[in-house]
């Protein structure tokens, strides 16, 4: 491996929410930023999402939070390859008209997503995480979606090297 190499990702995802069974349906979207781990196909990296628990507007109620990922990903064909992630971090939420406000400091977040390579380091994922909020279990839940993600490498030196 050379010196300076570095190999990073960018990705934004859109996903339905289903905070429990008794809510409807809300959205998230997301912004996650990754490093590989040297020449692995390990990676960790920081997350952050917000959006609405049940789909009203973000001015009645909202879910955000965000941390440290780690993962893991494989090419299981010549243009799909298969990810497994994990996020620990902090998250919080307010529903106002029933007055639920409530924030936890143990976040976790599971994952897997299938994607398909689109070319010059685009990658689309379909992508299922379950979000554990162990302080605010009103919005823990289920979540599907799509991440649109680029994949940079550089083979650069660092100018003092």
């Amino acid at each position: 491996m050379a010196e300076g190499y570095q190999r990073s990702k960018l990705g934004v995802d859109i996903e339905a929410f289903k905070p429990n069974l008794s809510q409807n349906v809300g959205w998230l979207t997301g912004l996650r930023w990754a490093r590989y781990l040297g020449d692995s196909q390990a990676y960790w990296g920081l997350a952050a999402f917000f959006g609405t628990p049940n789909g009203r507007a973000l001015t009645y109620e909202y879910l955000t939070f965000g941390g440290l990922q780690f993962g893991w990903e494989m090419s299981v064909a010549k243009r799909a390859t298969l990810e497994w992630d994990i996020l620990v971090g902090y998250g919080q939420g307010e529903i106002k008209g029933i007055d639920l406000k409530q924030n936890s400091y143990y976040v976790v977040q599971p994952g897997l997503a299938i994607g398909f390579k689109l070319g010059q380091g685009w990658k689309a994922l379909f992508s299922t995480h379950y979000l554990h909020m162990a302080d605010a279990p009103d919005f823990s839940g289920a979540s599907f979606g799509l991440r649109l993600e680029f994949k940079s490498q550089s083979n650069s030196k660092f100018v003092n090297d």
